[in-house]
């Protein structure tokens, strides 16, 4: 994916003209195109979605779409910004949810589900925001977005290894090995039965892959 200043430029479109009415108006704006092009996403794919078609399902003129968003890139990168930001606010929910005594391991345990139901409640979103992210020319807006998830998780297995959890491995290494873990599963959620505790899941796994505090 190319750079997507189109997306950056569209949303400062004359924001220090606006009134606080006229920006309240673009913002619901620009979140109804987001949902209508995510929805496009959902039942026609990225290929084939289309400001026209963007269009049509929110209601607007084209050139009122392109006023928003420059290009169909920038709307899709839009997309996919948002899918992360969305992850974001789903997992600052689920760490706020952690008990206060809990395991420190029980925060990555918590990012890690978070983390496969976001990737199994939006089985379109998800593999377009990881492919955009991952994409040579990526959106450097878009590719913040998709890093913070990494950062959180990275904190909260820096805090556990504190606990003496992941044995020797330096708190990069471990990170990454927590993240491959639920990638892969979230990629090949269709071979996890839907009544599967992840937390459970991801406490076994963690237990056979990853060295437990000590007792």
């Amino acid at each position: 994916m190319a750079s997507g200043s189109g997306y950056r430029h569209s949303c400062a479109v004359s924001r220090d003209k606006e009134t606080a009415p006229g920006r309240r108006r673009a913002d619901d704006s620009r979140r109804a195109i987001l949902d209508a092009a995510t929805e496009e996403l959902i039942e026609a794919g990225a290929d084939r979605a289309s400001l026209r078609s963007i269009a049509r399902r929110v209601g607007m003129s084209h050139q009122a779409v392109a006023y928003h968003f420059q290009d169909r890139r920038a709307v899709m990168t839009g997309v996919a910004i948002d899918g992360w930001d969305r992850l974001v606010e789903r997992t600052v929910e689920a760490l706020g949810n952690v008990p206060a005594d809990a395991p420190a391991s029980e925060s990555p345990i918590a990012i890690g589900a978070t983390y496969v139901r976001f990737a199994r409640e939006n089985p379109a979103l998800f593999p377009w925001m990881i492919s955009s992210a991952q994409a040579e020319g990526a959106d450097p807006e878009l590719i913040k977005s998709g890093f913070r998830i990494w950062q959180m998780l990275q904190e909260a297995v820096t805090r556990a290894k504190t606990t003496g959890w992941g044995g020797d491995l330096d708190p990069f290494n471990l990170t990454l090995l927590c993240w491959s873990i639920v990638h892969g599963l979230a990629t090949l959620d269709r071979f996890v039965p839907q009544d599967t505790s992840l937390e459970d899941l991801l406490r076994t796994l963690g237990r056979a892959i990853i060295q437990p505090a000590p007792e």
